[in-house]
């Protein structure tokens, strides 16, 4: 739940929460894949290692700054999504969007800033 309320919090995320909401996608049901395992079934080899690493250093906090970055690079192709299969799959196939490990640093590191101010 504090996840979802943070995501529906955050301007940028609008438009594709609200698609999701439209699609009846529950969120909780989608990510919390992702923070069991602490991203690394989710994210390519070196993203989820580099989330780790701050991880320790910041705290647990870096997961929900992570699954933000994530949702933020997910947005636009969520936004175009007309099934909810489709979410399912953006949200699962994360490969391509956080790729570049250092882009998805930056982001999560600028959430994490923002939700620990």
């Amino acid at each position: 739940a504090a996840f979802e309320t943070l995501a529906r919090a955050q301007p940028q995320l609008s438009r594709a929460i609200k698609r999701l909401d439209a699609l009846e996608a529950e969120l909780p049901l989608i990510t919390t894949s992702w923070f069991m395992a602490l991203f690394t079934t989710a994210l390519p080899a070196e993203a989820a290692l580099r989330v780790w690493d701050f991880l320790f250093f910041h705290g647990p906090s870096l997961l929900l700054a992570t699954g933000l970055a994530v949702l933020e690079l997910t947005a636009p192709t969520l936004e175009r999504c007309a099934h909810l299969e489709q979410v399912y799959e953006v949200l699962k196939d994360l490969n391509e969007v956080t790729a570049d490990a250092d882009s998805l640093v930056r982001l999560t590191l600028r959430y994490l800033r923002a939700i620990t101010a």
